[in-house]
C-alpha cells in the first residue's frame, strides 16, 4: 500500500513516482518534482483532486482524483488538440 498526502505537493511526489513506475521508458526520459507543476488542487469533504502538467513539449495534462471512501487514485491523461479563441459580449 502507498500512502499518500492529500495536498497539491502530495500529488505531485505521487505522480512523479508513478510517472517514472509506469511512463518513463528508454523514449521517455524520467521526470522529476521540479519538471512538475499543480495547475489546479481542490479538496472537498475526503475527496481531492489535481490537475497536473509538466515542462514535457508532449501536451499533456494529467487529473489525479483521491476516492476518500474507497482510498484509491485515479489517473488520467488528457492530449491537448487545438486552443481556439472567441471573442464574447457580456450581457
Amino acid at each position: 500500500m502507498t500512502t499518500f498526502d492529500i495536498s497539491a505537493e502530495g500529488f505531485i511526489r505521487y505522480f512523479v513516482d508513478w510517472f517514472n513506475e509506469n511512463i518513463a521508458d528508454a523514449d521517455v526520459p524520467i521526470i522529476t518534482k521540479p519538471d512538475v507543476y499543480c495547475v489546479w488542487f481542490s479538496y472537498v469533504l475526503g475527496n481531492a483532486k489535481c490537475l497536473i502538467s509538466t515542462i514535457r513539449p508532449d501536451h499533456r495534462y494529467y487529473e489525479l482524483t483521491f476516492n476518500g471512501d474507497k482510498l484509491e487514485v485515479y489517473v488520467d491523461t488528457y492530449v491537448k488538440v487545438n486552443n481556439n479563441e472567441e471573442k464574447v459580449v457580456i450581457l
